[in-house]
């Protein structure tokens, strides 16, 4: 694996996996010199092959170094992986904090299961990770000022947790729309052949009033929900029927389509771009109108030997990877590195929730085409698909009249 570049502020990944039928311990040595451990989740099941020991340690520039004394357990998930098998998977994510070369091992040892005949257990190889920590890349005031509103605003849900700051009335949800008590309606479509309007199922946190074909809601999660559900229980059946209709009759009836579900992802961003002032005109909805006086396209500048990356409080437009003139996501650049990029985004959250949160994404890419450079591809916290990046807008580019040429504060 190719070195690690992270600025101060932002963020890289340890990964370590084991076989899920082993009793797993993790051991940090820390910078104290002491050492602290946490129990990794029991076997998944009876079959005990035994027990597997991760060490962890540093070292900052050829020199013993540690883990915090105030170290939180690992992130843990369990995964299915090739050839039908379970395997337990720790992480933890870091923020670079000072500069340096920082050398990040894990060394595992296995002890078999008592009894005369164990399983066979095999410990993992050791990792080996390196990460150079650069100094922090420097933030122009208007940088600074978007990148303060995320602070200010973040993190807020519909329904979970809404974070109203010191002297607002609102969250950043409901400035947008997303909120439980704005009413909101929609119409189910007319049905092909004719017959009875079919009852929406409600699922989760959703809760509407249908009246035949008309759906009356509070905040724009519940219609989206609503809508979510007509796609997802509705849609397929209306789509049969169609399906057997005679050639004559599908010439005078398109065959029904699903409809278009909103997320609150473009109404987050929206509403920060509103409140930081500038006189941005290009439209959130759509990449391809996007303003090529401050837009930088992926594709275009990933075709450099050096591409210029996007900084700390740009926009970033997803797309799907094969398809790149589809909008599919819109956030807002916090921090990276060569591992991770960190986003404020929202649209996250099962409708009718939808959250505002700032997320660490692992950075992977595109496969390469003749002729077509590949591009960073993140997941979307919309649908938990990855996405590539279609481009960004570059703040410094952007009409502000708060600030001076060179981004300073007037």
């Amino acid at each position: 694996m190719a070195k690690v570049i992270a600025p101060v502020g932002s963020h890289f990944l340890l990964t370590w996996t084991t076989d899920a039928y082993v009793e797993m311990v993790n051991r940090f040595h820390l910078i104290d010199g002491t050492d602290k451990e946490f129990p990794g989740r029991p076997p998944r099941s009876k079959i005990n092959k035994g027990k597997i020991t991760a060490v962890l340690t540093i070292t900052k520039d050829g020199k013993p170094d540690g883990y915090r004394t105030t170290l939180s357990a690992p992130n843990h998930a369990e995964r299915f992986g090739a050839g039908a098998k379970f395997f337990h998977e720790y992480s933890f994510i870091f923020k670079a904090r000072k500069p340096g070369d920082y050398v990040f091992s894990v060394a595992f040892t296995a002890e078999p299961a008592p009894g005369k005949n164990p399983p066979a257990i095999t410990a993992p190889p050791p990792i080996l990770k390196e990460v150079t920590v650069t100094p922090e890349e420097p933030v122009n005031d208007r940088r600074k000022d978007m990148l303060a509103l995320i602070d200010k605003w973040f993190p807020s849900s519909v329904y979970a947790s809404p974070k109203i700051p010191p002297g607002e009335t609102q969250d950043i949800l409901a400035r947008g729309g997303w909120d439980k008590t704005s009413p909101r309606s929609w119409t189910i479509p007319e049905r092909y052949p004719p017959g009875p309007i079919e009852t929406l199922p409600k699922q989760g946190l959703a809760q509407w009033v249908q009246t035949g074909a008309v759906i009356a809601a509070q905040g724009e999660g519940q219609r989206s929900a609503a809508k979510a559900s007509y796609n997802r229980n509705v849609l397929p059946g209306r789509q049969a029927a169609w399906a057997a209709l005679s050639d004559e009759e599908k010439k005078s009836h398109p065959r029904p389509l699903s409809i278009p579900i909103d997320t609150s992802c473009l109404s987050v961003m929206g509403q920060l771009v509103s409140m930081w002032g500038g006189q941005f005109k290009a439209d959130l909805n759509t990449m391809l109108k996007a303003d090529p006086a401050f837009y930088v396209k992926a594709i275009d500048e990933f075709a450099k030997p050096t591409p210029t990356l996007p900084k700390p409080g740009d926009i970033l437009y997803l797309s799907k990877e094969k398809n790149r003139g589809e909008f599919q996501h819109v956030c807002i650049l916090v921090s990276r590195s060569t591992e991770l990029w960190v986003t404020a985004d929202g649209g996250g959250g099962g409708l009718p929730e939808q959250t505002a949160t700032v997320n660490d994404k692992p950075l992977s890419w595109t496969t390469a085409k003749p002729g077509s450079p590949s591009v960073p591809m993140f997941v979307s916290v919309t649908d938990g698909k990855a996405k590539a990046l279609h481009g960004w807008v570059d703040l410094d580019r952007v009409p502000n009249d708060k600030y001076n040429a060179d981004g300073s504060r007037k």
